[in-house]
């Protein structure tokens, strides 16, 4: 028997009720359901090796995904927890007792649909890639209950997570019935498949999260959360959480990322009527309505109600609408809060698609930047949260909560010893230094509203705004290097001394050892000399060529205990032609690196000798 849901009831009455139980049956009053099994099997803590194909056919009996156990294969999944969603509204469920930690669960769609049961396995070897299975991507904590209504099949939480927003069956229901619709019946979702009040098993967890959602196909995006499902319109705070990031990228077939969202509606004319006008212009409601728009009904998951689309086809939808936004009506365009489709915040959309770019490809500057201005409860988590994007494992039971810059530094370590160059040094090179870590940008500050912001000298901005809208300097030719425990980058380049400056008042920073050091060049065909503009390339009147350097400025504040010089980043400037600098005293050296940074960007400007302050 299935369950009627989104049935349509007066304010405040209760919906979604299996129709052989009582309506008399009040709200339960709290417990916790808990599964107590003695798991036996071993407990791995590497990946398997295991091979096989991960898309297996389905066998009768054998929920589909699973390779079915045969006479000598005894490795099957062990039921360990199973509760009726008939009693399932009100309650705190977990995994707890002799549920062992440090095994991989997925929750079962097809015992959820079809025999009304919330039902989690537990695996003896991690093995995600030997099953199909669908992940969850969602925010902890967002969208809430319109004011009036109840959850359609009443709503549960889970025991150590009672901190985030409720788990709404209706909402679990529609992401199983997307699970089922893309060919798979196991779905992973945090909240059930990490034992919430284990430390041991959310450490093993995190170490292999990046795996779960590599082989996760489709990973499901539910921006507005657990509580219900977000309309386009609704603005939700998805990708402003750092867990996300991974999430999404992970998968590197980007056609298996799908955003679920709430569409009662025919047509994107249909949802578009419906949208207040604020003093939309006449010519941009003319383009939002007249535009096809097929990102928005690519799957309808259950007619009148939810449906679902690729993750960059709605991204670029947002960008596309976006340029027409700025374009009709550039005035309201200046706060992205008045753009019609914010399930996803428009600058942060951008940034994700250029980082993502195609499959089996990630453009690594945009990741870093993409990274850098997330926000989450525990400061440690910006950087577990994307490390597997980098190729990095980190020991997560070796670091606190706060120890952000600490892990920063060993994922930079690793990432170094990779052999990749230095692209963190671009994500805001126009900010501050940050006093922790001078060879980044000040780390962003969480807002009330949960969206990251950073400290400008204009004050506080938006973290996305400040960052992700601004075109992103070439990174091309960055450093390589190592970098100390204490955080300093030592890398080899050419430097040349600040020999000057350009207003009186600042004659005494010239005390100060001041080095201008190239951190990237590029050689420019397409540069108008009379604008300063990229500009289409004309055989017939061809563009000088330009030699672009990078530069990154440090003062020397130390040595550390053999003797090397330290430094400490004060500033960066871009785009400065290296013809200009032929008179410079150029040193091929090695320079180290870090420390806190002291204050906002200082300027610097070309000299005929050297650098000069500005």
């Amino acid at each position: 028997m299935s369950y009627p849901f989104h049935s349509k009831t007066k304010a405040g009455e209760r919906q979604g009720r299996p129709q052989d139980q009582s309506e008399a049956n009040e709200r339960p009053t709290t417990q916790i359901v808990s599964c107590d099994i003695d798991d036996s099997t071993k407990e791995p803590d590497m990946l398997s090796s295991s091979g096989g194909d991960p898309r297996l056919t389905h066998d009768e009996g054998v929920p589909f995904g699973l390779k079915p156990s045969g006479p000598s294969n005894n490795i099957g999944p062990t039921t360990v927890l199973e509760i009726s969603l008939t009693e399932l509204d009100g309650t705190i469920v977990g995994l707890s007792g002799q549920v062992e930690p440090k095994h991989f669960r997925l929750l079962d769609c097809d015992a959820f649909l079809d025999s009304q049961l919330l039902r989690v396995l537990q695996f003896p070897e991690f093995t995600p890639k030997d099953i199909r299975y669908a992940a969850v991507s969602y925010p902890w904590r967002d969208l809430q209950l319109l004011e009036g209504t109840q959850p359609p099949m009443g709503c549960f939480s889970v025991q150590g997570a009672e901190h985030a927003d409720p788990i709404t069956i209706g909402v679990l229901r529609t992401a199983c019935l997307a699970t089922r619709q893309f060919g798979v019946s196991l779905l992973w979702l945090d909240r059930l498949c990490i034992m919430q009040s284990s430390r041991i098993d959310k450490d093993w967890q995190i170490t292999h999260m990046f795996m779960v959602y590599v082989h996760a196909d489709p990973c499901l995006i539910l921006p507005g959360g657990l509580v219900r499902l977000a309309n386009v319109s609704e603005p939700t705070t998805w990708l402003d959480r750092a867990w996300t990031l991974q999430e999404s990228a992970a998968n590197i077939n980007r056609d298996s990322i799908k955003c679920v969202f709430a569409f009662p509606y025919d047509t994107f004319a249909d949802f578009a009527k419906t949208l207040p006008n604020i003093g939309y212009s006449t010519s941009f409601w003319n383009s939002l309505l007249q535009a096809q728009h097929p990102a928005f009904t690519q799957h309808i998951i259950e007619p009148g109600y939810s449906a679902a689309c690729n993750l960059l086809d709605l991204c670029t939808e947002i960008q596309f609408s976006v340029e027409k936004f700025e374009f009709h009506d550039p005035e309201l365009a200046k706060d992205y809060r008045n753009f019609p489709l914010r399930i996803l915040y428009a600058p942060a959309a951008n940034l994700l698609s250029h980082a993502l770019v195609y499959n089996r490809t990630i453009n690594y500057q945009y990741l870093w930047m993409s990274a850098f201005v997330r926000s989450s409860s525990r400061p440690v988590d910006m950087v577990f949260s994307f490390m597997g994007l980098m190729g990095v494992q980190l020991p997560v039971s070796s670091f606190s909560p706060n120890d952000r810059a600490k892990a920063t530094i060993k994922l930079i370590q690793a990432w170094l010893e990779q052999g990749h160059p230095a692209k963190w040094l671009f994500i805001a090179p126009e900010l501050p230094p940050s006093p922790e870590l001078s060879i980044l940008p000040a780390f962003p500050e969480t807002s009330e509203s949960g969206r990251a912001m950073v400290n400008t000298p204009q004050g506080l901005k938006f973290a996305f705004e400040e960052i992700g809208l601004k075109e992103p300097w070439r990174d091309n030719n960055a450093p390589k290097g190592v970098m100390s425990d204490e955080g300093y980058f030592t890398f080899r380049s050419r430097g040349a001394r600040v020999v000057g400056v350009s207003t009186e008042g600042l004659s005494s920073t010239l005390e100060k050892e001041v080095w201008g050091i190239v951190i990237g060049w590029k050689k420019e065909f397409n540069r108008d000399p009379a604008t300063g503009l990229i500009s289409m390339w004309d055989p017939d009147h061809p563009f000088p060529v330009i030699m672009e350097l990078v530069l990154m400025f440090v003062e020397k504040h130390g040595a550390d205990a053999n003797g090397a010089e330290l430094y400490h980043r004060v500033g960066m400037e871009n785009l400065v032609d290296e013809k200009k600098t032929e008179g410079w005293s150029w040193v091929e050296r090695e320079f180290s690196v870090g420390g806190p940074g002291q204050g906002d960007r200082i300027r610097f400007g070309i000299g005929e000798t050297g650098p000069v302050y500005a």
